[in-house]
């Protein structure tokens, strides 16, 4: 691999947790929102709070999507440079009902932890 290459790969990879750490950040500002919104003095800051939880949970979808998409390019390219060096895996998605199920659950409990702290 040509110094260049490594160097697109460790800038890419850079980029990557960048928008992990967006992500992070992402989900942190979702919580805080949904708890605002919760115990939010009269209805129209309810309402406010409602409008930046799905606002923020909107970036937090896109910024996945980009992180996902990094992060399968950058395994395909590692793939290929490696060819037979590493063990045959798959990153096509099978099963993204899982994946939705377990996101679903994660938000219940969510939920559920900010009710208890009402």
């Amino acid at each position: 691999m040509a110094i260049e290459d490594v160097e697109k790969r460790l800038s890419a990879l850079h980029e990557l947790d960048k928008k992990i750490i967006q992500l992070l950040e992402t989900a942190s500002a979702s919580i805080n929102h949904l708890k605002a919104g919760k115990t939010a003095p009269d209805m129209l800051a309810s309402q406010q709070a409602r409008e930046k939880f799905s606002t923020a949970v909107a970036q937090y979808y896109r910024t996945l999507e980009d992180v996902t998409v990094g992060v399968r390019r950058e395994i395909l390219l590692l793939n290929n440079v490696s060819k037979d060096k590493v063990l045959p895996i798959s990153i096509v998605p099978k099963a993204e009902w899982v994946g939705h199920v377990k996101e679903e659950e994660t938000w219940r409990e969510v939920d559920a932890l900010l009710e208890k702290s009402d």
